[in-house]
């Protein structure tokens, strides 16, 4: 998934996929290109503040 996009965070993704979670990043570079490769389990900064004052959750 990050060969191409940013080697140094390949544990980071491969941790997210083991532990069935979200991957938490403001890397924007890394997010595009995760999303390009359609990756769906990334969150952003942005997304997760409005989680939090929205109440919600969500599951990966």
């Amino acid at each position: 998934m990050t060969k191409d996009v940013d080697i140094d965070d390949t544990e980071f993704v491969a941790l997210t996929e083991h532990a069935k979670a979200r991957f938490w990043s403001g890397d924007k570079e890394l997010l595009k290109g995760l999303k390009k490769k359609k990756w769906n389990k990334a969150i952003t900064t942005d997304e997760l503040y409005k989680l939090i004052v929205s109440g919600k959750q969500t599951r990966a």
